[in-house]
C-alpha cells in the first residue's frame, strides 16, 4: 500500500457519513470528486459497498486531505483485509481539476453484487439508528 500521508484519500462508502468518518479518522473535511470508469455496488451479504471498474461508470467520492499516518492506519484497520489502497485518478466537481488519490479497492476475494449502493437518506435511515 502507498505510505505517503500527503496523498489524499477518496472515500465512497460508509466513510461518507460524517459521524462514522469522525470516529475512524478524527475531524477532517473533504471535497467532492468523481472517479470515472468505476461503479459502486453492494458487497454480497453486507450493507457496505465496494467499487469495480466499469466502462462508462462513475462514482462520486469525497477526497480527504491532510491525513497523517495514524489516521491512515485507522482507515486501513476499518476497511480490513478485504480492501487495499490503490492510487486512482479523480476529477474534482468544483473546478474540474484532475488529481491522483488513494482509494480502497476490494480484493479479488470480495464478492460484489450487481446492486448499486447509494449513500442517501434511505441508507442513513436504515443503518444509522
Amino acid at each position: 500500500m502507498p505510505d505517503e500521508p500527503d496523498v489524499p484519500l477518496a472515500v465512497y462508502g460508509t466513510l461518507l457519513d460524517a459521524d462514522v468518518r469522525r470516529l475512524v479518522l478524527g475531524r477532517c473535511s473533504g471535497r467532492a470528486a468523481v472517479l470515472r470508469g468505476w461503479e459502486r455496488v453492494y458487497v454480497a451479504g453486507q450493507v457496505y459497498p465496494g467499487i469495480r471498474r466499469r466502462e462508462g461508470g462513475s462514482v462520486t467520492v469525497m477526497v480527504l486531505q491532510g491525513l497523517g499516518r495514524h489516521a491512515l492506519a485507522r482507515a486501513d484497520a476499518f476497511e480490513g483485509p478485504e480492501y487495499v489502497r490503490e492510487v486512482l485518478p479523480v476529477v474534482f466537481t468544483d473546478n474540474g481539476a484532475a488529481a491522483e488519490v488513494m482509494a480502497y479497492v476490494p480484493t479479488a476475494a470480495v464478492s460484489l453484487t450487481d446492486r448499486p449502493w447509494r449513500y442517501d437518506w434511505a441508507w442513513r435511515g436504515r443503518y444509522r439508528k
